[in-house]
């Protein structure tokens, strides 16, 4: 419509530029004689053009007012069209917000529910270490179902479900470990056959009683998921299990090692086994101890009587001296112990010599008796040394059976090289076992005899000074 305006305006300032052009040629030429019909036509045009230009404006005023109204209409809905959209955006934006939120809910409780089956999985784990191969005869079905529940609870809407079937059993199985309970099922005997009973739980301790009423405490059989009990019980020992069982009260054995201390009881070598897996190194050792004990034993009895000399007598044989009684002197000296007697005797029968004279007899007498005294001392001082060496023999001849079947076998038996280590070892126990008691012997029976000889020295120098100067020396 403003097109239509601006065209009409331009045509009536073109006509009215060409009449404004064309009137000085009009008074040029008096010829011409249409000039004003043309200005007349002109301005008629113009008329014309101006009464279509109102009508035109005319029209366009009518025709704004429903197009101001269309216009306003349509932005008033683009305005509202854009307020839709800026709260859709909006609602976009929270509604992202609002999935990364849930997102990371989701994440968390999924990691939650995985921490959960992954502790009831562990705890159902260790649940079964707990266990007893005994009471595992018991909750085998519903640990069976426990592990179904778990499989299935990698959907963690099965996760409750899962707990629900484990949590309950572990309880009751806490209470009975508790309480203690009673159950039948099956143990193995010491040959391995398999025989019905019944057990019964109190804490870590398992006892058992089969059909014909022979029980035992239940041991853990490693390599076997069947428990094995004790049968080798006394027999009161037996009874008392049986009776346990029964519901009577009564003393029965107790073993809080599960078993280990008769395991271990069992295992020690008898005297005999253990110098048979000696060698031939325990001949010599063993000999060795026999003859040490056969020496100890005759010179602890040599030895016996010699005591150290007492002085007492020694006055009594001066006061027969002085008296000139000489037998009853001498028969007083044969009374005393030996080897004192016989110094004392040589004593009196030189009792007239020269002091030097006298104290040189006397210390030769004492001399003499000395070998007689240390007799077979160095003997066992042999012993003594010698049994340990022994022994390191016999270690170093087990290391190297030892090694010899490395060489052949490799390390990967311990049983096959049990035999040389224990070679070493038992003769390194038995050759210090006897080295130490005869070294000990040895010391005391050493000091027994410098005693025995200090007091001959001693009994001697005073019954000289009594018999040369008439006192004993203070």
């Amino acid at each position: 419509m403003s097109s239509m305006i601006r065209n009409a305006t331009a045509i009536l300032l073109f006509k009215a530029l060409v009449l404004i052009a064309l009137a000085p040629c009009g008074l040029a030429s008096a010829a011409t004689n249409t000039l004003d019909e043309a200005v007349l036509q002109t301005q008629q045009e113009i008329k014309t053009e101006l009464e279509a230009l109102t009508a035109l404006r005319a029209d366009i005023a009518r025709q704004r007012a429903p197009i101001s109204d269309r216009h306003r209409e349509l932005a008033a809905a683009v305005r509202a069209k854009r307020e839709t959209v800026e709260h859709t955006r909006e609602a976009k934006r929270y509604g992202e917000q609002q999935r990364k939120a849930l997102n990371a809910d989701v994440v968390q409780l999924e990691e939650e529910c995985q921490f959960a089956l992954t502790a009831l999985s562990e705890y159902r784990r260790g649940l079964e270490t707990r266990l007893t191969a005994a009471e595992m005869q018991r909750y085998r079905h519903s640990l069976d179902a426990v592990d179904a529940s778990l499989a299935a609870a990698t959907d963690f809407s099965r996760l409750s479900m899962a707990a629900e079937a484990l949590l309950p059993k572990a309880a009751q199985w806490g209470r009975d470990r508790m309480g203690g309970h009673r159950f039948n099922g099956a143990a193995l005997n010491s040959v391995g056959l398999e025989e019905r009973g019944a057990f019964l739980v109190m804490g870590p301790i398992c006892y058992f009683s089969n059909t014909n009423g022979v029980g035992g405490l239940v041991l853990t059989q490693f390599g076997s998921d069947s428990p094995a009990y004790y049968d080798r019980h006394t027999p009161q020992q037996r009874d008392a299990i049986t009776f346990l069982l029964a519901g009577a009260e009564v003393t029965v054995p107790l073993d809080v090692s599960n078993g280990d201390g008769l395991r271990i009881s069992e295992a020690g070598d008898s005297l005999s086994e253990q110098i048979g897996k000696g060698g031939f190194v325990m001949v010599p050792l063993l000999l060795i101890g026999v003859m040490a004990i056969a020496l100890t034993l005759w010179k602890l009895l040599e030895l016996r009587g010699m005591r150290q000399a007492p002085t007492a007598p020694l006055d009594s044989i001066m006061k027969h001296l002085e008296s000139g009684d000489i037998d009853q002197a001498t028969r007083a000296a044969r009374a005393l112990h030996a080897p004192l007697s016989t110094l004392i005797e040589e004593a009196l029968a030189y009792r007239d010599s020269p002091r030097e004279h006298l104290e040189e007899i006397l210390h030769e007498r004492i001399l003499a008796m000395v070998p007689r005294l240390e007799r077979h001392l160095g003997t066992l001082a042999v012993f003594g040394g010698v049994a340990p060496l022994l022994g390191l023999l016999g270690t170093v001849t087990g290391m190297i059976h030892t090694f010899d079947l490395v060489t052949l076998f490799g390390t990967g038996e311990a049983r096959l090289l049990s035999g040389g280590i224990s070679e070493a070892l038992i003769t390194t126990k038995f050759g210090l076992a006897v080295a130490i008691p005869v070294l000990l012997v040895h010391a005391f029976l050493a000091r027994r005899v410098r005693t025995i000889i200090g007091g001959l020295e001693n009994a001697a120098v005073r019954f000289v000074n009594m018999l040369k100067i008439g006192a004993p020396t203070p």
